[in-house]
């Protein structure tokens, strides 16, 4: 089993529970750790991300990956644990619709270039 801190107590709810292997526990972001901080694993702090406990996730002696819910990374990225991933929600937000169209109107610029190359 894996440990996930969920940044509120309704996320477990609003994601329609945790794959097979998980199990949830809640870090609000503040200075009180759960009492899992010795098997945490992977950890989705709140957003915005509260800065002055960041220096916390150099205490979790098993995690592997910060999930962030913003696509802005500038404030978490220096207390980042060595080896530790950090995955940011870059796209989330994005229109799928625009997505496929700027895809299409980059490969299209792409394919048209017949520039030689140096």
């Amino acid at each position: 089993m894996s440990i996930v801190w969920l940044p509120d107590p309704s996320a477990l709810r609003l994601m329609g529970g945790l794959p097979d292997g998980l199990v949830a526990d809640v870090w609000t972001g503040g200075s009180d750790l759960p009492s899992s901080a010795d098997s945490v694993e992977i950890v989705i702090p709140p957003f915005p991300v509260s800065r002055p406990h960041l220096p916390l996730l150099a205490e979790l002696p098993k995690l592997r990956l910060i999930q962030l819910l913003s696509a802005g990374a500038e404030k978490v990225i220096p207390y980042v644990p060595p080896g530790v991933t950090l995955c940011t929600a870059r796209g989330a937000h994005d229109d799928p619709r625009r997505r496929r169209s700027r895809r299409a109107g980059a490969h299209d610029q792409a394919s048209s270039d017949h520039r030689p190359a140096p």
